[in-house]
């Protein structure tokens, strides 16, 4: 078996399960052998640190040893010097005899100063030296070497101590590297007069460190007090070299610290990169010369024991974990065995077999537990099939209803554009897209008397029971306006209508428009809808009135608007799931993006209901994405054209508030259908028409047979004629008064409403507005139609 197909756990329980037990089992050997690591790495490192400092420590006392030796040496001639210094021949001797006595000195002088011995000259030294196996003497001071101002020379004299001077190689003297004591000799006046030296040669310092064999690639080096090497493995950097000389050039900012600490007179231990190998250094200083030493070994090789130990502990876990891998399986596959049986059996009744045999368990353990569930699940299963067909065929029943309910909802919004194709004074578009199957959302709108009634509504609440709230306001919308020209009381008899049968709590944001079309007067109401988007010469929402929603509360009074179009202005309707419609990060559109995308449009002159409507769509559908939509969304477009006629024709008479001028307005009219060339049947139908119109005005206008005028203008063009009848009475609208049922018998029909029957009988259209305090009748004929009819 390969480790790699084992490995595959996607399709056996008991391989994922050994894989979990596996990996546990390895995730614990790996801290132990983490906390092992570190014990051991700490452990070792404690101990070789503990045996580098007895290595320093050894060779330290070993070194002040032999420097020791030097100075007792020198203390103990000095009295020689001092008892024969009449003699100055006597030196020679003196010196001589330091250096047979202590082979560790090279050399002795006794250097004193100028024109001390007049007859002796300014430098007088004499000097004893060992050439080979022989002790030899000589003159030290020469004019080529001028000790006086050598450093073993100047310094013990300011310092007025004895001192060790930095190493140094001696041209003049020794003729090797070495270093000088000099110890100062005074008078009785305490004076100095000479400068008793003792060279020492530096080969036995090397030697001594040199032996040290702390690790195989390990090395020990010594530096002066100004960090010069006195001892190193390589031979060109001794008194060529500093320990700085390389530290400054490494990015490691460690070696500089061993380097000022070791010339500061410190002892430690640290960890750097030495020629770019990370390394361990041992320091510690020779106190008695200021110098100081250290014992520098490659990283990898102080902690090679630790490396060892966790090559050993990493194998001997790989090789248990294997060990464990194998016993593992076995017995896991052995006793998961039973599982497959029932992933046989489970199969079988996946694929519809609910009487499958199951396997037979004899032991008393979960298995048998799993085994009377599955028995249990089959039986559970038989009887869940027979609910799920039941529920199925009910919730096939639902959809069907929910589409015809969807069906029956959109049929009753308007939905073929241009509704108006004849009519050049006003476009309009409109678009409703439920969240569900069924919504809250309406739009309406439709022509009556020469007025746009429009309106545009948001249920609380989706799906079935805001549809059926939908259906109720829009019927409600028809039902109230259709004898209701003033906005406000559109919606407040369909408040109140709504109020009385809401049991169910739900209310509808509604707003109501009637725009007269000849005259581009809008009026408006709106019930705690957003407000509309106006573009026009300008652009901004239009002010209104919050009010209340629908159905909220009985007997609230709405207050009624109107603001007055421009041709060319669109009024743009829309619900809240325009501007609440969020993307997958909950973002909202929001209007300023509305505002925005406007006055892009606007600005691309690109103004008209359908494109209007079908870019605010698409910027919608960009900014939502991939994101559910999660309320209806409904935009309603309406533009005001308004028309410009060129008047071929335009007459106007004025008459009293008294039918007895009448017959004024009969020869007013004659004259009008005879500038115009209408046949005598036309003529009579406007005479009477008209007539009905002015007695209306003049019985209802004036009450009480209160004086007035009635003004009457008639205007055409190629298309229409217009009569437009004001007057100063009470507000009267005739239009709003309930037509004569003409299928009643004449004894079981109430009295009056045949006027108002026969003018719209007689006239195409009919329009009454009240402006600046005035009652304004419109009445209309299209000529176009009459001509094509007397064609015929």
């Amino acid at each position: 078996m390969k480790l790699s197909r084992f490995f595959n756990t996607s399709k056996s329980f008991s391989k994922r399960l050994t894989f979990w037990v596996l990996l546990t089992a390895g995730v614990i050997f790996a801290l132990i052998c983490i906390v092992l690591f570190f014990f051991m790495r700490n452990g070792l490192s404690k101990e070789a640190k503990q045996r580098a400092e007895g290595v320093l420590e050894n060779t330290t006392l070993r070194i002040n040893h032999v420097l020791n030796s030097v100075e007792v040496a020198v203390g103990n001639t000095v009295p020689l010097i001092y008892e024969h210094l009449d003699d100055p021949d006597k030196m020679y001797e003196i010196t001589k005899q330091l250096l047979d006595i202590n082979p560790i000195i090279a050399g002795s002088a006794v250097a004193f100063e100028p024109n001390y011995y007049k007859d002796r000259g300014v430098q007088f030294s004499p000097y004893a030296y060992r050439d080979g196996l022989e002790i030899s003497s000589k003159q030290l001071g020469t004019d080529d070497y001028e000790y006086h101002y050598m450093d073993w020379y100047q310094i013990p004299k300011l310092l007025d101590t004895d001192y060790w001077s930095e190493p140094y190689y001696d041209t003049g003297g020794g003729e090797m590297i070495m270093t000088t004591y000099s110890y100062p000799l005074r008078d009785k006046d305490g004076k100095i007069f000479a400068i008793f030296t003792a060279d020492v040669s530096l080969d036995w310092l090397t030697k001594l460190l040199s032996n040290i064999k702390y690790y195989k690639d390990a090395y020990t080096l010594a530096v002066s007090r100004g960090g010069t090497y006195i001892v190193h493995p390589r031979k060109e950097r001794i008194l060529n070299e500093t320990i700085f000389s390389n530290i400054t050039e490494t990015e490691d900012t460690i070696d500089d610290g061993i380097a000022h600490a070791m010339i500061d007179g410190k002892e430690g231990f640290s960890k750097f990169k030495n020629d770019g190998i990370p390394s361990v250094a041992f320091y510690k200083p020779i106190q008695r010369t200021g110098w100081s030493m250290a014992i520098i070994c490659p990283e990898k090789e102080f902690f090679q024991v630790v490396s060892l130990l966790g090559f050993i502990v990493v194998a001997t876990m790989f090789l248990g974990l294997l060990t464990l891998l194998f016993v593992c399986h076995k017995a896991v596959k052995r006793i998961t065995r039973p599982l497959e049986r029932f992933a046989y059996s489970a199969n079988e009744i996946a694929a519809g077999n609910f009487e499958s045999e199951l396997p037979e368990i004899t032991t008393k353990d979960e298995m048998l537990k799993l085994h009377d569930s599955f028995k249990m699940m089959q039986n559970s299963l038989t009887e869940r099939i027979k609910e799920l067909k039941v529920v199925n065929e009910q919730k096939g029943r639902i959809e069907s209803e929910l589409r015809i309910a969807s069906g029956i909802q959109q049929s009753m919004i308007p939905k073929i554009f241009p509704p108006y194709p004849d009519r050049r004074d006003v476009d309009i578009y409109g678009q409703l897209v439920p969240a569900k199957e069924v919504g809250g959302d309406l739009y309406d709108f439709y022509i009556r008397d020469e007025k746009l009634f429009f309106c545009i509504g948001d249920v609380s609440g989706k799906g079935v029971p805001a549809s059926l709230v939908m259906a109720v306001t829009r019927s409600l919308f028809r039902i109230v306006s259709a004898h209701e020209s003033n906005a406000g009381k559109i919606v407040t008899q369909m408040n109140e209508a709504m109020a009385d049968m809401n049991e169910s709590m739900m209310f509808v944001t509604l707003f109501v428009g009637v725009l007269d079309l000849p005259s581009g007067r809008l009026r408006f109401c709106n019930a705690g809808h957003c407000a509309p988007l106006m573009v026009g010469s300008g652009m901004g929402l239009l002010p209104v009135i919050p009010n209340m929603p629908l159905g909220v509360v009985m007997g609230f009074k709405f207050e009624v608007q109107e603001t007055l179009l421009d041709p060319g202005s669109i009024i743009f309707l829309y619900t809240d799931g325009l501007t609440e419609a969020e993307n997958i990060s909950h973002e909202q559109y929001e209007e300023h993006r509305m505002l925005a995308l406007t006055k892009q449009l606007k600005e691309e002159k690109n103004l008209n209901p359908t494109s209007f409507i079908k870019r605010m769509t698409d910027s919608v559908n960009e900014f939502v994405d991939s994101a559910p939509q999660s309320d209806d969304l409904t935009m309603l477009a309406v533009q005001y054209k308004g028309l410009k006629r060129d008047i071929r024709m335009q007459r106007s008479i004025v008459l009293a508030n008294d039918v007895n001028d009448v017959p004024r307005l009969n020869e007013f009219v004659d004259q009008v259908a005879e500038a115009l060339e209408l046949d005598a049947s036309l003529g009579m139908s406007l005479n009477l028409a008209l007539e009905e119109a002015v007695v209306n005005v003049m019985n209802y206008a004036y009450p009480d047979g209160k004086a007035g005028t009635v003004n009457i203008e008639a205007s055409a063009d190629d298309d229409f004629l217009n009569f437009v009848i004001s007057d100063s009475g009470i507000p009267f609208d005739p239009t709003t008064k309930e037509e004569a049922d003409t299928t009643l018998s004449v004894e079981d029909r109430p009295i009056g409403g045949l006027g108002i029957f026969l003018v719209r009988q007689l006239m195409d259209t009919i329009n009454y507005e009240r402006v600046d305090g005035k009652n304004v009748l419109r009445l209309g004929k299209k000529l176009n139609q009459q001509s094509k009819e007397t064609q015929e």
